[in-house]
């Protein structure tokens, strides 16, 4: 389906047996992360999520709705500055714990370098980010700092910006698509 070149040996990759999976993103109702954890274990992979959103786990009981998530995260963005701080280590934790194969980032704008090198350190899994927004919304851009494997776009067009401006080699055409069953 994805044809040659560097996607189509990550669709080989994922189709070669049953992958361990860790998705950086939500796992709620019709988000992207969770549509793809849907495609990948219909595909017969073993898929966890980990919401950056959703720690510290001690606030979860004050984030059950998305009003009340926005409320408690701009709140602590306030507090804090970056939420990084707040999900960094138990990502690093589940990924140690976890041991998946691969990594899959799907909010890549509030995953910092700093967060995928110390994923890196934890396990051998390849590492991958999937931006699926207009490019307008890359804010500072250091994801293109951190170590990913891969990184995947929904627009060609930054794909060849980054590639032929940019140097970047590791960046991917890689659409969007929907769950079908939805």
């Amino acid at each position: 389906v994805l044809g040659g070149g560097p996607a189509g040996r990550a669709e080989a990759f994922v189709r070669s047996g049953a992958v361990k999976i860790l998705i950086v993103g939500s796992g709620e109702l019709d988000c992207a992360a969770a549509n793809c954890g849907i495609a990948l274990r219909a595909m017969g992979h073993e898929v966890r999520h980990f919401d950056p959103e959703h720690h510290p786990r001690i606030l979860a009981p004050l984030r059950r709705s998305w009003q009340a998530r926005f409320v408690v995260n701009s709140a602590l963005t306030a507090l804090f500055g970056q939420s990084v701080a707040l999900f960094a280590a138990e990502l690093a934790r589940a990924a140690r714990g976890w041991q998946p194969h691969l990594v899959l980032v799907i909010p890549i704008t509030i995953v910092p370098a700093s967060v995928v090198s110390s994923i890196r350190r934890e396990c051998r899994a390849k590492i991958a980010g999937w931006f699926q927004d207009a490019f307008l919304n890359f804010g500072r851009h250091e994801f293109l700092l951190a170590e990913y494997d891969g990184l995947f776009f929904k627009d060609r067009y930054i794909v060849e910006r980054l590639r032929d401006w940019g140097g970047v080699e590791n960046v991917h055409y890689l659409p969007e698509a929907c769950e079908p069953s939805r």
